[in-house]
């Protein structure tokens, strides 16, 4: 059952909301004039949704492509990584590599380990 308060539960028992954000990886929903208005929750909780929502984009993307007939085996993106500058950063510890040729961007690989090497460096 979802955790209910009045608005003025925020500034009144904020450590309660907090701790029971917590406790309970759940947002509280927060009404104002009898109505709802806020969903409040912890960082964490936060954060695992939209890693979630993340990977559904990312689902969506691969699934679009696949119908737009977009895709190609592995082994042939793999072997352009050989001849590509990779660009790596990290968000919500999903490795992301950004994959360019002389031509452009050819594409993004998302992993949660993957080791690459080019004839400049090596990312891990």
């Amino acid at each position: 059952m979802p955790e209910i308060r009045p608005s003025s539960d925020i500034r009144n028992k904020y450590n309660e909301i907090s701790d029971f954000c917590h406790e309970n990886s759940e947002p509280v929903y927060i009404t104002r004039n009898r109505k709802g208005d806020l969903a409040v929750m912890s960082i964490a909780t936060y954060e695992k949704l939209v890693g979630k929502f993340e990977l559904y984009q990312l689902l969506d993307e691969g699934i679009k492509a696949k119908e737009e007939n977009k895709v190609r085996p592995f082994h042939e993106a793999i072997e352009d990584i050989g001849r590509s500058e990779c660009v790596s950063f990290h968000h919500n510890k999903t490795r992301r590599r950004r994959l360019t040729t002389d031509d452009g961007e050819i594409g993004t690989i998302y992993c949660e380990k993957l080791s690459l090497h080019s004839d400049k460096e090596s990312f891990h």
